[in-house]
């Protein structure tokens, strides 16, 4: 039977034999936009024009990569089975050999092979690696580690600043710290040159001098002349009564406390209308006073955010370079770095942009809605004329015929990824005025009903502008090719069902209900009605399976709900792609055990590991701990006979705490789970496998790092923990093979490039807008500023000076929404189900449905303008409270003899294999000085109870941290760094006190004048050397040099007040401090006569002289401790 044609055939026909003109093709959802990209390329290859390895082929993933080759492969393998001339089937044998090596994948990979073939014109290493994601994230964690840390011991200004305003540095659950804006810069450093420019800041002295007068006589006339018992007018007083106090007292803070202060003082409030003044002339008065003060202040206010934002923006760029340091020092290179590079080659030096040429004679770009405003450059330069050189991009004069871009601008979501839809349009107006633009609307993959649904929903809302802006194109009606596939309406609207009002009050309860009503609508369709797809390889219709069933969101804020209600109905359910792989509960638990053990201070994690399914801990066992001991803490003494589950949880990691650096991160996961079996728990579970998968994924991880860096057990915890928190997508491992019978939840970016026979649209309300907070200006000069953003809350915060006004952004934001929509519902092939009106706000993808998005008492089995209004009310909606999980294994010793052979056996095998591993991976042992004897608690400050004393921990800190600078700033730098530090930290006010008179003490010391008089004086020394079979390894607080030996110094900030605690503390830290001794003379090859504790909150020193009988005592010591 023949196939009907296409309504755009003429159109195809172009895009296949016209191969001589340069071609934009825009092309609507499943219309076989690849498939044309490769028919053109196998038609380039069987006329003569070119062989395969001179013609680029590039696409947006490396999936739709794979399957690009995979179809050229195809294509070409079945060309050769049929009829072809002698010359044609050469060419296309020859294409075959050349597949292996032709240039046909990302833009990614292709860009990287052409600076492996010129890395001298590009300037990179000719050995260089690329870093895959997860080897780049990791890095871009350890660079911001290191850098912050220096940046913040040197006292940064700018991040002083910053802090000093309540500006987050490294908040996980904010997109307004510094953290995220460094990243954002990392993004766009093509750009850097045209960060925002610093504009003067105002004069703190200089308001309040103005302020201060104005601010008293508002208060004097409102307590004349206004009637206060008015609430609104008695507010506003009370207001400015507040802003007044603060101008007073900002007399006593420094600089940059009071430009803090007048920036947070509050003069938002509307002003007391006139009827509630007794005199009208005194209203007017001061409300000229009120307008002309708060005029000054938002002024002042934005000048101060301008000089803030833009401050922290030229110290980022400190971040930039170190993290670019630290490639070089790796020789390697990330996914950003190759488009710039690539595309700096082509540009700046015209020998290699003539090399590359003439080495491609064609280059084919699909997706190329998704391109980054780089990967423009490169294609444009590369199918730019031979005998032609232009400056810039959009200059080029293109070869004939050389460049072919195909993509649809509608469903142009990459924004985040530096996808530029304006760019996009810029380029293809381009093309098109050397060659020519060709529309493809017929689309394979819907049936009529969503075909049409589809544009009556999407023709009004994707249209141009009406701003001028290019960052929305004209809609392209969908034409459909297919029949309807069944008498079922293809388009259903799924409204709550009717008595749920209050669960819908509440958006965590309205997604629960809606994912229960999702659930139960699911099994009707695949266990009871049977609703038919069609098979597109076999050619039928079938029953409709739950494989073939999508359910796509915005966002994976909710997916634990679906799991959950999924679950419960007995419908299969994987989730792809998004965070839900860090927030998954198995590796929240396991990031909350590794937390607690890097940090053994950390309490909520510590409790979090405590309780989550590693350990099991009940509240009631916490609570007599905490009771009994004091505190809980892994390195308290345990207390107490007999055994619990949390002494052998206790136990267990005080253990893998002390080894979590001394063996590879791999192997102390693996151990972690045998010894909590912790994969036979969750194996247990519902959904095990993926739970087993998920947690073997991470060992997986860390194994994958320790192949390619340099990777700490810290640096390893807090990257796994900021993924959690941050937009990070990671795919489920995958626990079983590809194409499973299972109902795939995934976000709308995730399916893009997908469909699937019934598809889902959930997730359609939220509260408000998405506020961006980066703005891209490409079409600016450097000196203009390139890039924009805000720090902090929508009304409270710092933004550039270049910071668009109006609706700029919001308008763009909006635009890409109603594509993000588009995206969702054009990847259903049968039925197309939408949920708008559950709950939330009117701000979510549901907007765009106009009056269906919340129709009052919608009439079920009805026809609406979106669809068919569903009767959700006869679902059989389960409402089943989640049961606590448990699972009581058997007593071994109750099982049958042959089971209790076989796990004796299987506990030596894994005995057995743990020692061949432990012997295989084993490092040198480590002993550090501190942990040696003294098994003392930390002091409480000042009399204060146990539970302060994290506390004491965080002033040791602080005033080790300042000291460890005494040799290299005055005394007001130091106590700088003290506040700095605190602030950091979040230490109350009596911290710092007494932090600043610990300082002092140690500053006004004899013990420091007589350091500093020495010959040689040094801070914060680091040794580490071999003794025995083991290796010492500690830092000395101050070690100094006099002629008759050296001096090594330990500040203690314990608590002590009389002679007698001085003596037993001392006694107690004597081993440390005798090791400290032996590696201080092993280290300086040098006589080492004494060591000093200096108990700095009383002043008293205690003194042990050091001696070789000491010394001896002290290896000996070392080497046995193991």
């Amino acid at each position: 039977m023949n196939e009907k044609p296409c309504v755009d055939e003429q159109a195809r026909g172009r895009v296949r034999e016209d191969l001589g003109t340069s071609l934009a093709v825009e092309a609507a959802a499943g219309a076989g936009k690849t498939t044309e990209l490769v028919t053109r390329l196998l038609n380039l290859v069987r006329s003569g024009k070119a062989r395969l390895s001179r013609i680029v082929a590039v696409t947006f993933t490396e999936r739709a990569a794979a399957e690009l080759r995979m179809r050229v492969r195809e294509e070409i393998e079945q060309a050769l089975d049929g009829d072809l001339d002698d010359a044609a089937r050469e060419r296309f044998r020859q294409a075959l050999e050349d597949l292996g090596h032709a240039p046909i994948g990302t833009i990614h990979s292709f860009c990287a092979a052409l600076l492996h073939e010129r890395p001298v014109e590009a300037g990179v290493d000719p050995q260089f690696q690329v870093l895959d994601e997860l080897a780049a994230s990791l890095l871009r964690e350890r660079v911001w580690s290191e850098w912050l840390d220096d940046e913040l011991a040197r006292g940064n200004p700018a991040l002083i600043r910053a802090i000093a305003h309540g500006i987050s540095l490294e908040d996980q659950g904010s997109a307004n710290s510094i953290y995220q804006l460094a990243q954002r810069m990392l993004g766009c450093r093509d750009l850097i040159e045209g960060r925002p420019k610093a504009p003067p800041a105002p004069d703190p002295d200089a308001f309040l001098a103005y302020a201060r007068p104005k601010l008293a006589a508002l208060v004097t006339m409102l307590d004349d002349n206004c009637d206060l018992a008015y609430d609104r007018a008695a507010t506003f007083r009370n207001q400015m009564e507040d802003a007044r106090r603060t101008a007073v007292l900002c007399e006593g803070l420094d600089a940059l406390q009071r430009e803090a202060a007048i920036f947070q003082l509050n003069l938002r409030r509307s002003f007391p209308g006139k009827d509630h003044w007794r005199r009208k002339e005194s209203h007017t008065q001061a409300k000229a006073i009120f307008e002309e003060l708060k005029a000054r202040h938002d002024r002042f206010r934005s000048e101060v955010g301008a000089a803030v934002a833009t401050g922290v923006a030229e110290a980022l760029t400190g971040y930039l370079d170190a993290f670019r340091k630290a490639k070089d020092e790796e020789g390697a290179l990330d996914f950003d770095d190759l488009l710039l590079l690539t595309r700096n080659m082509l540009r700046d030096n015209r020998a290699a942009r003539d090399h590359f040429k003439a080495t491609y004679d064609f280059i084919l770009v699909d997706e190329f809605q998704d391109t980054d405003p780089l990967q423009v450059e490169i294609a444009f330069f590369l199918a730019e004329r031979p005998d032609r050189h232009a400056a810039s991009w959009d200059q080029a004069e293109l070869a004939p015929g050389k460049l072919f871009i195909v993509g649809d601008p509608k469903q142009s979501i990459y924004r985040f990824r530096r996808a530029d839809i304006e760019i996009y349009e810029k380029a293809k107006q381009r093309l098109k005025a050397q060659g020519d633009e060709v529309t493809l609307s017929q689309s394979f993959r819907p049936v009529p009903g969503i075909a049409e649904a589809v544009n009556a929903i999407f023709e009004p809302i994707i249209e141009p502008p009406d701003d001028g802006g290019r960052y929305q194109p004209s809609y392209v009606p969908l034409h459909p090719y297919r029949e309807a596939a069944s008498e079922r309406p293809a388009v259903l609207l799924l409204y709550p069902p009717p008595g749920h009002e209050e669960a819908l009050s509440k958006l965590d309860t309205a997604r629960q209900l809606e994912a229960r009503c999702v659930a139960a609508l699911i099994s009707r369709i695949v266990k009871t009605e049977h609703w038919e797809v069609w098979d597109k390889r076999e050619k039928h219709l079938r029953p409709a399976r739950y494989g073939d069933i999508a359910i796509l969101a915005e966002r994976f804020t909710h997916s634990d709900a679906y799991l959950e209600a999924l679950e419960e109905a007995g419908v299969p359910l994987r989730v792809v792609g998004g965070r839900h792989f860090y927030v998954s509960h198995e590796v929240h638990s396991l990031v909350s055990v590794l937390k607690a053990l890097d940090n053994p201070h950390d309490r909520a994690a510590l409790v979090a590991a405590l309780r989550g399914p590693f350990f099991g801990v009940s509240d009631d066992e916490l609570l007599l701990t905490k009771h009994h001991q004091g505190t809980l803490s892994y390195l308290a003494p345990p207390t107490g006979t007999g055994q619990s589950a949390i002494g052998d949880a206790m136990a267990l990691l005080s253990e893998f705490h002390a080894r979590r650096n001394a063996e590879p991160l791999s192997l102390l996961l693996q151990r972690l789970y045998e010894r909590t079996k912790a994969l036979e728990l969750f194996l247990l579970r519902p959904r095990g496998e993926q739970r087993v998968a998920n947690l073997l994924k991470v060992v997986d991880q860390a194994r994958a790092l320790e192949a390619t860096q340099r990777v700490s057990f810290r640096g390893f915890v807090r990257w796994l923990d900021r993924l959690r928190t941050t937009a990070a997508r990671e795919t489920e491992s995958p626990s079983a093979e590809a194409g499973d019978n299972v109902v795939q939840f995934l976000s709308i970016h995730g399916a893009k490039g997908l469909e699937f026979p019934i598809v889902f649209v959930a997730d359609m309300t939220k509260r408000q807008e998405p506020q961006a907070r980066f703005v891209v200006f490409r079409d600016r000069a450097p000196a203009d500023g390139q890039f924009a953003f805000y720090l902090g809350e929508k009304d409270d915060g710092f933004a550039t000076p270049n910071w668009p006004a109006g609706d700029h952004e919001a308008r763009r934001e909006r635009a890409e929404d109603a594509r993000l929509f588009y995206v969702a519902a054009t990847r259903a092939r049968d039925y197309l189900i939408l949920l708008p009106g559950w709950g939330g706000g009117d701000a979510g993808l549901a907007r765009f449905l106009g009056e269906d998005a919340r129709p009052e008492n919608p009439a079920w089995d009805t026809q609406r303008p979106c669809g068919l209004v569903y009767d959700t009310s006869a679902l059989a909606i389960s409402n089943r409270a989640a049961q606590p999980f448990r699972i009581k294994l058997p007593d071994p010793a109750t099982l049958p003899r042959a089971a209790q052979e076989r796990l004796a056996a299987r506990a030596q095998w894994h005995q057995a294999t743990g020692q061949t591993l432990a012997d295989a991976n084993r490092g040198p042992t480590v002993v550090v000085p501190s942990r040696l004897g003294h098994g003392l608690e930390p002091m409480p400050m000042d009399g204060e109870e146990a539970a302060g004393s994290d506390l004491g921990r965080q002033i040791g800190s602080i005033v080790h941290h300042c000291l460890s600078r005494a040799g290299l700033e005055d005394a007001a730098r130091l106590h700088a760094m003290l506040n700095a530090e605190a602030r950091r930290m979040g230490v109350p006010p009596a911290g710092v006190e007494e932090a600043r008179r610990l300082l002092q003490a140690a500053l006004d010391s004899p013990l420091l004048r007589r350091a500093e008089a020495a010959s040689a004086c040094y801070h914060e020394v680091p040794f580490s050397l071999k003794v025995g079979g083991v290796v010492l390894a500690g830092v000395m607080d101050m070690l100094f040099v006099e002629p008759d030996g050296a001096v090594v110094v330990d500040w203690k900030t314990d608590a002590v007040s009389d002679e007698a605690e001085v003596a037993r503390r001392a006694d107690a830290y004597r081993p440390q401090m005798v090791a400290y001794a032996l590696g201080a003379q092993m280290t300086l090859c040098k006589p080492v006569k004494e060591v000093v504790l200096s108990f700095l909150s009383s002043g008293r020193e205690w003194r042990i002289q050091v001696t070789d009988a000491l010394l001896r005592e002290a290896a000996s010591r070392v080497a046995s401790d193991q």
